[in-house]
């Protein structure tokens, strides 16, 4: 039996929670306050983590103990940050494309 997946109810929910259909724009804050939360508890519950020795020695792979939740949320953010800089970037250099594209098609 072939289960038959609505991709359109998929994408409304996911218009719904994530921008509120484009007018709420405190559901992108909030669902990224949650993503980076979910992340650093998971970082913190896995000891993700891993610190480099000052002195240059050969880096520990066991978990640092010394690290606590607030360490782990820093973490969290600072990669949510960096992958949203790479996302932007990544959606400039991926415009050019598909206006070509769009060109050609209305052209056609």
């Amino acid at each position: 039996m072939l289960i038959k997946i609505n991709w359109s109810k998929i994408l409304d929910g996911m218009a719904w929670i994530s921008c509120g259909y484009g007018v709420r724009p405190r559901y992108t804050v909030f669902l990224s306050c949650i993503l980076i939360i979910l992340f650093a508890l998971l970082f913190w519950m896995g000891d993700g983590i891993v610190v480099e020795p000052l002195n240059g020695d050969i880096p520990s792979i066991a978990p640092q103990e010394n690290l606590d939740f607030l360490d782990n949320i820093y973490f969290s953010a600072s990669v949510f940050r960096y992958l949203a800089t790479i996302k932007s970037i990544l959606g400039w250099l991926l415009l050019a494309p598909f206006l070509v594209t769009l060109g050609r098609t209305m052209i056609l």
